[in-house]
């Protein structure tokens, strides 16, 4: 298996033509150098430098590994770095719709131990009596009781809810 701290030793030693460039460069001895290209032709199969007492030149192996070894260390440096920005919890804007009666009463209580726990996620909460266009209006989330009327949207059920008519004895009378 192709191991990326090799892939980036290799990148240094043909970036820098040399063996001990790159171990200087990189702050490892000479012989892990040595020791990391070795593994990556093995795992490999290929030759990718031609040595010599005094010369490092690339092979065509290397030299094509070379044209993409810069783009892969940085496509992998990317997804390191974002896979770690995920621990962090989420972050970023999001539009919240739902019927006013219910954005005052749930999510009206509920929205300060949201922002509490995800202090990086800035929340728009839009509260209406009308149902609104979600994809037109670029919303995020909606919060809707009964049943989906759109079926292109993404539904999923939160829980059950019941419902009670009240009234005075007197207005009943």
């Amino acid at each position: 298996m192709l191991d990326l701290n090799d892939l980036q030793v290799f990148e240094r030693v043909a970036a820098l033509q040399g063996f001990t460039e790159a171990a200087r460069a990189l702050g490892l001895p000479k012989s892990n150098v040595s020791r990391s290209v070795a593994r990556l032709e093995g795992a490999l199969g290929a030759r990718l430098f031609h040595r010599s007492t005094r010369d490092v030149t690339l092979t065509a192996a290397g030299i094509a590994l070379r044209d993409r070894a810069r783009d892969i260390i940085e496509r992998a440096g990317e997804a390191l770095d974002y896979v770690g920005s995920l621990a962090h919890g989420p972050r970023g804007s999001i539009r919240v719709n739902s019927g006013i009666g219910f954005g005052l009463n749930v999510l009206g209580s509920e929205l300060p131990r949201f922002l509490q726990r995800y202090p990086d996620v800035d929340v728009t909460l839009d509260l209406e009596s009308r149902s609104a266009d979600l994809v037109g209006e670029a919303i995020d989330v909606a919060v809707r009781l009964g049943p989906l009327h759109d079926s292109s949207l993404i539904a999923v059920r939160l829980g059950a809810m019941r419902r009670y008519l009240c009234a005075g004895r007197s207005y009943v009378e």
